[in-house]
């Protein structure tokens, strides 16, 4: 589990928080202790605080490679909306990470993302190699 103050620390980046973003973020908050969690936008972030994350968000259909990069360098795993073409390929390709169609999928993939230390243990490493190996 990511430690960092208030909990575990959900880096979120895009032009904007969409609609079923929101939804499920509400959803997935709902239940939950108001310190478990943090979605934070990754603009706000300075690295060193950035590679706490337990997972990177992203919230829209931008391309932003640069941070996947750094995701992907720090083992932190990915969810994207599945109509994000070119990052839903990087998740699947790598096995880094997780999309979604609507925000009650969304929401489930927060919650295994966040609970299952060992599925993003893995999908951190997958990203990793996908980066290393990409990156030549």
């Amino acid at each position: 589990m990511s430690t960092s103050e208030g909990g575990q620390l959900i880096v979120c980046t895009g032009a904007k928080v969409s609609p079923v973003c929101a939804a499920a973020m509400d959803s997935f908050l709902k239940d939950r202790p108001a310190a478990a969690c943090r979605f934070v936008m990754q603009e706000w972030l300075h690295d060193e605080q950035f590679r706490t994350a337990t997972l990177l968000w992203i919230m829209d259909g931008s391309e932003p490679w640069d941070i996947v990069q750094f995701a992907l360098r720090n083992r932190i795993p990915l969810l994207v909306p599945e109509d994000n073409f070119a990052m839903k390929e990087v998740c699947r390709n790598a096995g880094c990470g997780m999309y979604y169609g609507n925000a009650a999928e969304a929401c489930l993939c927060l919650h295994l993302l966040v609970e299952e230390a060992g599925l993003r243990q893995r999908m951190g490493q997958s990203g990793y190699l996908y980066f290393k190996h990409t990156s030549r």
